[in-house]
């Protein structure tokens, strides 16, 4: 399941090869696949992801992860 906290969200990502795409009310400064920072960039890649401003406080997130496991989007 997803776990939600102020600026905070965890999850398990239980598909290798994955992508997940979340809408935060937070901007994240750090996220994190299994304890390990993941960065962003203008291309989705492995082990990076997307973030888009939408205005109001509100991102739209794009997370994509070449393994299973915990995933904490922290802002």
């Amino acid at each position: 399941g997803v776990h939600y906290d102020e600026k905070q969200v965890k999850y398990t990502a239980a598909a290798e090869n994955g992508v997940e795409y979340l809408r935060l009310s937070f901007k994240p400064s750090r996220i994190t696949i299994n304890g390990k920072e993941i960065s962003s960039g203008n291309v989705l890649v492995p082990d990076g992801y997307l973030l888009k401003k939408l205005g109001k406080g509100d991102y739209s997130l794009i997370v994509k992860h070449a393994k299973s496991g915990d995933v904490r989007i922290s802002g």
